[in-house]
This record gives structure tokens, sequence and C-alpha cells, in this order.
């Protein structure tokens, strides 16, 4: 048991010895990768969201066709596609936003 407490303290002592700070910043391109990505998932979940909506939908529409289910079958579409267009635009304004706030000197 001494053993561990041992190479616990003396890593801790390592550590305060020999490490020093590094202050690193991801390039701006990664940054950007890694939103355009999130996004890209985002984008996935809503397609899949909607294709999971729209089989539901099929299934539904003849039971609810007697109880005139229209506001179901309209308002969760049109904030499906709301939500994709905001999406995107929402994508390229940060992509834009971003870009003008990154200055890569050149050489």
């Amino acid at each position: 048991m001494k053993k561990i407490y041992f190479w616990i303290l003396s890593s801790i002592g390592f550590y305060w010895i020999w490490i020093d700070d590094t202050y690193a910043v991801p390039p701006p391109d990664f940054i950007m990768q890694v939103v355009s990505q999130f996004l890209s998932f985002f984008t996935i979940g809503i397609v899949l969201l909607s294709w999971l909506y729209a089989t539901g939908i099929q299934h539904l529409k003849w039971y609810y066709q007697q109880y005139k289910f229209y506001v179901l079958l309209i308002g969760i579409p049109v904030i499906i596609i709301l939500a994709g267009i905001g999406a995107y635009y929402m994508n390229i304004y940060y992509q834009n936003k971003n870009s003008e706030q990154i200055q890569i000197p050149s050489k």
C-alpha cells in the first residue's frame, strides 16, 4: 500500500517540477470543421426525425381522419421544415461570422 502512495506522490511531484503550462490553441480550420460536423449531425437528426414523423403519420392518417387531425398533420412538418431551414442558415451565419473574426496572417 505504501508503494502506491509513493508512486502517486512522486507522480504529482514530477508534474509540479517538470511540466510547464502550455497555451495551445487549435487551428481555426479545425474549429470550423468541428462546428460544421456538429451541425451536420444535427441536420441528419432532423432528417431522421422527419422520416419517423412521415412514416408515423402514414400509419396514423387513416385512424385520425374521422377526427380531422389536420393540426398535427400540418403543424409538425412546418415546425420541422422551419427548424431545418433555421439550422442551415445559422450554420452559414456562424461560419461567416467566425471566418471574419479569425484573421489568418498571410505570408
